[in-house]
Parts: C-alpha cells; sequence; structure tokens
C-alpha cells in the first residue's frame, strides 16, 4: 500500500483553508444525522470545522489531529464559542481513544491525508460501537482538485528549475 507523504499541517496558515472547507464540514455533519448525545470522533479535525458543528447539536465530541497548532486553535474556537467538545493530538492509524467508545465518526478531508489508509480504517472500526455510522468527505482521485494541484506543482518546478518529483500523491500502480 502506499504511504502518503508526512506532512507538517501546524505550520502555514491552515486556517485560511478551513475557513474555506466549512460548507463541507456542515455537510458531513448533517449527512451523519446526529442525535443528542451521540459519541462521536472527528478524524483530521483541524482547526474544530466539524467538530464544532457535531458538538452544538449535542454531540459528545473528541476531535483528533496530528498538528498540535491546530488542535490548540480547535480548543480555543471551542472555548471562545461556548462549546463543549475535546480535542486530542493523535494520527487516524492510532487513535487515542478507547475501543467500542464512539457512536459516529466523521472526517472532513482528514482520513485522505493517513499515511496506512488500511491502518486508519481498522483504527476506526476499533473505536465505534456496533451499529455505527461513518461519514467521509475525500477529493476524486482525478478531477478539478487533482488537476489544480498538479498544474500549480509544475509552476513552481518550471520557476525554480526543480526536478519531477520522483513520488506522486494520490495514484496507485497497476499491474
Amino acid at each position: 500500500m502506499m504511504q502518503a507523504p508526512s506532512l507538517d499541517w501546524s505550520i502555514g496558515g491552515y486556517e485560511t483553508i478551513a475557513a474555506l472547507l466549512l460548507p463541507a464540514a456542515e455537510t458531513v455533519v448533517a449527512a451523519a444525522g446526529l442525535k443528542r448525545g451521540d459519541r462521536v470522533v472527528d478524524i483530521g479535525c483541524g482547526t474544530g470545522n466539524a467538530a464544532l458543528l457535531a458538538a452544538r447539536q449535542g454531540a459528545e465530541v473528541i476531535g483528533v489531529d496530528p498538528a498540535l497548532r491546530l488542535i490548540e486553535v480547535a480548543a480555543e474556537r471551542a472555548a471562545r464559542e461556548g462549546v463543549q467538545a475535546s480535542f486530542r493530538q493523535g494520527e487516524a492509524a492510532s487513535l487515542p481513544i478507547p475501543d467500542a467508545s464512539m457512536d459516529v465518526a466523521i472526517s472532513v478531508f482528514g482520513i485522505i491525508f493517513a499515511g496506512d489508509a488500511a491502518a486508519a480504517i481498522a483504527e476506526i472500526d476499533r473505536v465505534l460501537t456496533a451499529p455505527a455510522r461513518i461519514v467521509l468527505s475525500a477529493w476524486l482521485p482525478r478531477g478539478a482538485v487533482f488537476e489544480m494541484n498538479a498544474a500549480a506543482a509544475a509552476a513552481v518546478r518550471a520557476a525554480v528549475g526543480a526536478p519531477r518529483p520522483r513520488h506522486s500523491i494520490g495514484t496507485t500502480a497497476t499491474s
């Protein structure tokens, strides 16, 4: 299985991007059909968009993200907005959550960055009760976002004279 490259989400201005992803968070949370008291894990929670929306609906929410700075931003947002949610630093492939303790797993463009997708799915299965709900959003392997990123990468490579990367993101080899 292909491993995603390690990304440092704590640097830069992710908050700007997170604000643009709020409509996707609204869609994911609505699709989850949450009920008051549902125990929800938001995987790759970033600055807390989906986690805070779920908590406002009465869910008990734990947001998990590998970037400590984003977890801190999410916790600050929750405190500022008076929303009860907790946030933990962790990876999708090793969630810091007890077995069978969650009713719902959500992820807004987060799980797609898991280094080991199979391990991440196994972790989701481990932390969920049965029956459970899982609602994830992802970009298609090909499409507008992929093409936009590829064009931007090519432009940067041309501008700085960088060689073409040896690895590609989001594709798998077939024989």
